[in-house]
């Protein structure tokens, strides 16, 4: 999606092969990552971005942005975890964490779809119907979109 919005280059880490051909289609460049193997740096890079949910997958996305760069990190981590802070002051990097709010770029994402430049069923891996919910969700797939039928007016 970020080649689709204008980025230049987008470099894609992951240990899943899945994951990593589905990236090279969309257009990143993919490399694999073996559990616990994550580079120190790759950057520098004005924005990056953690979804690892492993604390050296932190550190190289911290690491590997740019001189007042931001890095965002969308993963969960349960246990405290140690940044680079020195790297962070010297380098003015601004991290931001938690839950994304999607809501303000959705237009701007619909126009994409709309216009044939953004595939989401790519990404998508499971559509089920807002009543099956529950058992779409006990075994979660990569992507679920689930569905819901407005109750006809009539």
């Amino acid at each position: 999606m970020l080649r689709k919005c204008g980025a230049p280059i987008v470099y894609y880490l992951d240990t899943d092969q899945r994951a990593l051909a589905l990236a090279a289609q969309l257009g990143a460049q993919a490399s694999e990552v073996r559990k616990g193997s994550f580079p120190r740096r790759l950057g520098p890079f004005a924005i990056t971005v953690d979804a690892s949910m492993n604390a050296d997958g932190l550190g190289c996305a911290l690491r590997s942005t740019a001189p007042d760069g931001i890095c965002t990190s969308t993963g969960i981590y349960l246990k405290d975890t140690s940044v680079p802070l020195f790297d962070m002051y010297v380098n003015g990097i601004s991290f931001r964490t938690g839950r994304g709010h999607a809501r303000t770029a959705i237009p701007a994402l619909l126009e994409l779809v709309a216009a044939g430049r953004l595939h989401p069923e790519l990404v998508t891996s499971r559509v089920a119907d807002w009543d099956a919910a529950a058992e779409a969700l006990s075994d979660p797939p990569r992507k679920l979109v689930l569905t819901h039928s407005s109750p006809s007016a009539g």
